[in-house]
This record gives C-alpha cells, structure tokens and sequence, in this order.
C-alpha cells in the first residue's frame, strides 16, 4: 500500500492471495492504485479466496466445503482454512468484480475453482467500462441463478416513494418562491440521509418528481404534510411502499 511507482506504466500486474489481508475499502484503495500504475489496456490478474455461495447458506457450505478439503488433503489444512474463514477479509466474488470496474477496469475473463476465484481485467477508458459492462450484462441473462437471485433479493430492504403531482395552485402568481423553499426542503432531507434519491420532472405531464425515502409511509407522509409546496396547495402526492437495493445509486 506504500509502494510509489516512479517508472514507465506496467503492461500488467499480477496479485496473487494478497487482497484477503485486506477489509473491502482498503481493496478499493489498492486497485485503484494497481490501476493508476498500469498503462492503458494494461491487465490486472487476480487470484485469491472468493465467495460465491448463497449467504444465506453459509454454514451448510461451509460444513460440507471443511469436510471435502478434509477428506481430499488433510485436516490440518481443514483447519487453516476455517481460521482463514474466521480471522481474514475475503468477500464475495460480485463485491470483488465490481471493486474491480469501480478502480477503472473492465472484466474480461472470471474463472472459479472451489473457494478461489481467478479474474482478469484490462484498464480502460470510462467509454470502454460502459461499453463492456452493457455487453457483459447482455451476455449474462441466461447466466443469472436462482441461487443469486435469492441472495440478491435478500438484500433488499423497504422504502417509501413519493410521486409528486401538480396541485390545484401550481399556477398562481407567486409561486415561484414556494417551489424554492420546497427544493430547499428536500436538499435539507437529503442532507439528512432521509431522501435518498430525488428527481424532479419537467415535462408537461402532472407528474412534478418522483422521490425515494430512507422512512416508512406514515413518517413520510407526516414529512410531506409540513412541506410549504404541499401545504400551500402547489403539489399534490401519492405515497407507495417499495423495495430496493440499499446502496445502489446513479451512475
């Protein structure tokens, strides 16, 4: 994590069960500085331990994994890998590759053996991300598990979500300060971790935004109900229950 490079930029770098050592966000900081020291089109190959098992089934996995390296090798080496488990910071495999695009790679080849997990990805232009990324995904349809989908779905939690509709008032004179004092309203929420996504809309349907609470329904309707446009009779609002993803937010 120290080490300056002060030459050329690399052709490639290999780690080899290196990044375990590490929590996921110091990860993040060494790829993206493995990134910075590699040419364009330079490539990073990466061997260590990943995990691509449903969570939710950890221990049975683990149970039978710990009982087959047992059987095939020996149970001193059983042992090392439960303290392995236990004391390092392997992650999961799509934590791993998306840490991987985030520091500025795009993905080429991914290869699993057991609890090892080989990747290979070339440094390349944001474009190039965007661009591999939409082939990837459009690639990987019929790749998609039941078994991923249900760990996905597992982390899912509920939010609330605001459609935001033009009121009886919106055109009467004046107007304009109240709207202000609303957009002010909702930088405030957001700075409070409260409105997690706002979108206001311009077009000339009723619809004025659509926004994602970190809250329940009825917290959110009381933080509507005090609103100056809502109150004023500018805006109208519906309020819906949903579920997402936490963490997830626009490019």
């Amino acid at each position: 994590m120290t080490y300056q490079h002060d030459g050329a930029p690399l052709d490639a770098i290999v780690t080899q069960l290196a990044l375990h050592h590490l929590p996921d966000f110091w990860k993040q900081v060494a790829l993206i500085r493995m990134a910075g020291m590699l040419k364009d089109g330079g490539k990073l190959c990466l061997r260590d331990v990943m995990f691509s098992f449903d969570v939710r089934e950890y221990e049975s996995f683990f149970r039978r994994y710990l009982k087959e390296v047992s059987e095939t090798v020996d149970s001193e080496f059983a042992g090392r890998v439960a303290s392995h488990v236990q004391r390092e910071y392997s992650t999961m495999d799509w934590i791993m590759e998306g840490m991987i695009e985030r520091a500025g790679f795009g993905v080429e080849r991914v290869r699993k053996e057991g609890i090892l997990g080989y990747i290979c990805a070339g440094r390349c232009s944001r474009a190039h991300i965007l661009k591999a990324k939409a082939h990837q995904q459009a690639q990987s349809t019929a790749t998609i598990t039941d078994d991923f989908m249900r760990q996905m779905i597992s982390r899912t939690k509920t939010y609330s979500i605001v459609i935001l509709k033009a009121g009886p008032n919106r055109n009467l004179p004046g107007v304009e300060k109240i709207i202000w004092e609303h957009g002010r309203r909702n930088f405030s929420l957001r700075e409070d971790g409260i409105l997690s996504i706002v979108c206001p809309i311009s077009d000339s349907s009723e619809i004025r935004g659509v926004g994602i609470f970190n809250a329940g329904i009825d917290e959110v309707r009381s933080i509507m109900e005090g609103d100056p446009g809502v109150r004023e009779g500018v805006f109208a609002y519906e309020i819906h229950e949903c579920r997402s993803f936490p963490g997830d937010g626009l490019p």
